[in-house]
């Protein structure tokens, strides 16, 4: 039976394996390790990385069931609980882009328009956004659908309005990003981003239309050591990308 684990959890064990591999293997060694296991290097796109950076990269794209055989492989004893026909696999949500890079976009209800506005302005990048009001169908389990986006976005918007913090969901959705170390964007329209936010740097809307806003946000995203490597996937596989991006995809490919 297939095995999954909490988010922090999670967080946990990416820690424990990323210190067993610095002691037991080195670079060739690690590099070996995952290759057995079919599992890609990750595209550092020419930027210099250590071999924490090397081992978090493999890691971070792997199962929870692979996660766990490493462990297993390695001595670990990882936290993790069987999968049954009640949990909802988390995985994949029906409604991201096929080929696309996957953002989930968090907001209060108070900026639904915006959100959707944003999600439209994106998908020209090659980017498949997620907003909740305007994507789940009434049909839907919404708790579950969100949750199966929160665990296979690539990257994380928040539209910090000044009532964000006043959904039961916002901050929840903030935890889940932060558990699974993803990259988060704060969008400041009107409130600063607070609490795990408040070390990024927010993108300041004011005086911005919707796609220079999403302009910013593919920026962002393409110059993170973290996903430039996954966006540059998406670009290339996608022909419907406007001419800009696919310009923006190839200066940094070279």
């Amino acid at each position: 039976m297939p095995y999954f684990m909490r988010a922090i959890d999670r967080v946990h064990a990416e820690r424990q394996l990323i210190a067993a591999l610095n002691e037991q293997m080195g670079w060739n060694d690690v590099e070996l390790f995952f290759k057995r296991l079919r599992i890609p290097r990750p595209d550092f796109g020419g930027e210099s990385h250590t071999f924490t950076d090397l081992t978090r990269g493999y890691l971070r794209d792997c199962s929870d069931d692979v996660l766990l055989e490493i462990a297993h492989q390695l001595g670990l004893d990882i936290p993790s609980e069987e999968r049954n026909d009640d949990f909802i696999a988390l995985g994949d949500s029906k409604y991201w882009l096929i080929d696309h890079f996957r953002v989930f976009i968090s907001h209060f209800h108070t900026a639904k328009l915006q959100a959707g506005a944003l999600r439209n302005a994106l998908q020209r990048y090659a980017i498949s956004a997620f907003v909740a009001h305007d994507d789940i169908e009434t049909s839907d389990e919404w708790r579950e659908e969100i949750l199966r986006s929160l665990m296979s976005m690539d990257a994380f918007v928040a539209i910090l309005t000044p009532d964000f913090n006043s959904s039961k969901w916002t901050d929840q959705e903030v935890g889940i990003a932060v558990a699974r170390d993803v990259l988060q964007i704060p969008i400041n329209r009107g409130e600063n981003p607070y609490g795990f936010l408040s070390k990024y740097q927010a993108l300041v809307s004011k005086g911005l239309v919707v796609k220079d806003v999403a302009a910013e946000i593919f920026r962002t995203i393409c110059t993170n050591v973290r996903t430039k490597g996954r966006m540059i996937e998406s670009l290339t596989r996608t022909i419907s990308t406007g001419s800009d991006a696919l310009k923006f995809c190839f200066v940094l490919r070279g």
